[in-house]
């Protein structure tokens, strides 16, 4: 645990500064501000000599203002906050993700009773043993990108895609984008045996960008900002923000009998959607600090969790199933673990505590502050003011400094310095939303051979697959752009993968589908196959030229 120790005096002092500067927006409500139907909000900038306009008009979705002033879901917030407005449209998503139970809660009512309050468990079935099985999405989907669909039905028609959002991830090579402002995120690490590891890391030991290596070799896999990759989770994001001001996603990729991550707590409140297979979940009663910033997330960055947290019990021990949705808030700590099924998730996190009261008055106190010389200076050693009584001087300084924040914070600043630090964050999501949107409209008519990368990536659980013949791997090595790559796979794999490829090697004519190679293993095969696993291992074999796509 961290120990703050401070100077008596200085103790009282920073306290008695809050005091005020919470006064400050006390003082003057929102229910104060004009009720007439077209309302000016004043926006101060505190670095400028210049006083900006803003025209909030209630029959518009948009604020008619300055330039860099961003339309939609912030311009909506603001309107609610000054005339108390509901929103004009929410999130068809999160209606939705909060009727899964089968339960009458609408957004308004889990803002008013669950929000930043307690976890909460909406199940898609509940009350009956039915799921959907990675079977059915394979069946009842396509894997084909429907806007309109998206766009009516976000958070049915992601569940029913959730096996093609979950293969169109894998299918994009781990490149490492991270340093590149305009690039496509951060990249997927693989997290095995509790080693996290980067692309940079993992990719020269398989041979290959393709993620489903690491995958098949039993790794977990974590996709930051998955939403910038996929544009299914991409247009999910974009509806969420109907109502919140800003979300993303991380998507969690688990192999049978294994786990992501240990107990810890997240900085911002989550959604946890099961897209695929299933997972065991358990939050815990006790917090060990309520609301925490990115330096007190317990369980991370050896903060180590404490005995209360532990021993407290679970408040929620579930196991979630394509469709059910799990709510954390922030500082709840949490784990999950899968038994015999695999895993796929996506947790959609808000970044509640990048616009807390605390954070936003501590942030416009230092903008104004600065603005004024004096307060620049620095105040030890006290001999150094220019007095015989240094401590009235500071103490005038002081309260020249509270009567400037008195005059200067107001519920309008607090919310310009927010849309100030959202921009740059929607600006940026949109351009990687459009960028997946137009990548999913694309068609491509590529010329491939039957083996190699390209022909690996073309690979689905209903191809037809068959041992390679000498000419495809002679001619493969000829266009290889990558030192040749070996298959691996898990121990509890590697005897049933030399079974597969001695059984089709022994009949060069048989073509199998990848769904129904299972047929090929013996009885004694490992229980940790899965689907994935499955066809991770033929997208390897392919890619270095053991395996065919058959014709």
């Amino acid at each position: 645990m961290y120990r703050y120790q401070y100077n008596v005096a200085a103790q009282s002092l920073l306290f008695s500064l809050f005091l005020l500067m919470l006064q400050l927006v006390i003082v003057e409500p929102f229910s104060s501000l004009p009720s007439t139907k077209t309302r000016k909000l004043w926006i101060h900038n505190p670095l400028s000599s210049t006083k900006a306009t803003t025209v909030i008009d209630d029959d518009v979705d948009t604020l008619v203002g300055p330039a860099n002033w961003v339309p939609g879901a912030f311009a909506e917030h603001a309107r609610q906050l000054q005339t108390k407005d509901q929103p004009k449209q929410s999130s068809r998503a999160l209606e939705s993700m909060l009727k899964t139970s089968g339960s009458d809660m609408t957004i308004s009512s889990f803002f008013q009773t669950t929000w930043q309050k307690s976890p909460a468990l909406f199940r898609k079935n509940s009350g009956t043993e039915e799921t959907i099985t990675v079977k059915q999405q394979q069946q009842d989907a396509d894997g084909v990108w429907s806007k309109d669909k998206m766009q009516s039905q976000p958070y049915e028609e992601l569940i029913r895609q959730g096996w093609y959002v979950l293969t169109d991830l894998l299918e994009q090579p781990a490149v490492d984008m991270g340093s590149d402002r305009d690039g496509d995120g951060q990249p997927a690490v693989a997290i095995l045996n509790g080693n996290v590891q980067h692309p940079r890391e993992w990719m020269p030991f398989y041979g290959t960008t393709s993620l489903y290596a690491p995958y098949v070799n039993g790794s977990s896999l974590n996709q930051p900002h998955a939403d910038w990759k996929s544009p299914w989770l991409a247009a999910f994001c974009e509806d969420l923000q109907q109502t919140f001001p800003y979300v993303y996603a991380n998507t969690y990729l688990t192999p049978p009998q294994s786990k992501a991550m240990n107990l810890h707590a997240d900085d911002r409140e989550v959604f946890v959607v099961q897209l695929v297979g299933s997972k065991e979940w358990e939050v815990m009663k006790e917090v060990p600090v309520a609301f925490p910033y990115s330096h007190e997330q317990f369980g991370k960055d050896d903060l180590e969790i404490p005995s209360n947290v532990i021993n407290g019990g679970a408040s929620i021990t579930c196991t979630l199933k394509a469709g059910d949705v799990l709510y954390i808030p922030r500082g709840h700590c949490h784990h999950a673990k899968c038994t015999d099924d695999l895993s796929f998730h996506v947790t959609i996190a808000v970044p509640t505590f990048d616009w807390s009261l605390a954070g936003m008055i501590h942030a416009t106190s230092q903008s104004i502050l600065a603005n004024v010389e004096d307060n620049r200076k620095g105040i030890l050693p006290i001999e150094a003011l220019d007095d015989t009584e240094p401590n009235k001087v500071l103490q005038r300084q002081i309260d020249n400094a509270i009567e400037l924040l008195r005059e200067n914070i107001t519920p309008e600043h607090i919310l310009n310095n927010l849309q100030t630090r959202l921009e740059p964050h929607q600006r940026r999501g949109k351009r990687h939303y459009e960028k997946q949107f137009e990548r999913a409209r694309a068609t491509t008519a590529e010329m491939w051979l039957p083996v190699g990368p390209l022909a690996a990536r073309h690979v689905s659980m209903s191809t037809k697959v068959r041992y390679s013949t000498y000419e495809e791997r002679e001619q493969l090595e000829e266009s290889r752009k990558l030192p040749p790559g070996m298959l691996h796979v898990r121990n509890e794999l590697k005897d049933d993968v030399s079974s597969i490829l001695s059984r089709l090697q022994s009949d060069e004519k048989l073509e199998v589908k990848v769904s129904e190679l299972k047929s090929l293993l013996p009885s004694s095969a490992s229980a940790v196959w899965c689907d994935l696993a499955l066809l991770g291992f033929v997208k390897q074999a392919v890619e270095a030229g053991a395996l065919s796509v058959a014709d």
